[in-house]
């Protein structure tokens, strides 16, 4: 496993993986710090274009199905979604198809253990994601509803302009 694919897992799941290792090697046997430590300038695999803390997504599908509609999500799956950041947190890039009468956020649930993020809030992030639950609620009075999505990060890449 190459550094930059270390870098793009969750902190918790590196931690395990370094451990199932033994010998610390899966950060290319080099000192890097304590284990868990989020990645600093790690170099896109595709480009070389240093991305302080992201490496870029390049042309590798991301082992996941693409988030495409709340209408068909399970609980719990993994999914990839790009994502921007509005100001105040991520949200998709595109919009995601929903059921009629539906109003859908997704949350992030951990986005404060991934401090590489901080410096990529003006990109589109590519999130491979674990949907964890969902809360759904009708509005009082009315035929509609609002849907909380709640995942948890697996990884994180910089999504190709074009994506």
């Amino acid at each position: 496993m190459s550094e930059a694919q270390v870098a793009m897992i969750h902190p918790r799941v590196r931690m395990w993986i370094v451990a199932a290792i033994g010998a610390g090697c899966a950060m290319s046997c080099r000192p890097t710090g304590t284990v868990g430590e989020e990645a600093s300038d790690v170099r896109s695999p595709r480009t070389g274009v240093e991305h302080g803390g992201l490496p870029g997504c390049g042309d590798a599908a991301p082992g996941a199905p693409r988030l495409e509609s709340y209408a068909d999500v399970q609980i719990p799956a993994t999914y990839w979604v790009d994502m921007t950041f509005d100001g105040g947190e991520w949200r998709p890039a595109a919009p995601i198809a929903m059921p009629h009468h539906h109003a859908t956020r997704l949350v992030l649930t951990d986005v404060t253990d991934f401090a590489a993020l901080a410096d990529h809030q003006g990109e589109r992030v590519r999130f491979t994601v674990e949907v964890t639950s969902r809360e759904i609620h009708q509005v009082v009075g009315r035929r509609a509803w609002r849907a909380t999505y709640y995942a948890r990060i697996l990884a994180a890449c910089i999504a190709d302009r074009g994506s």
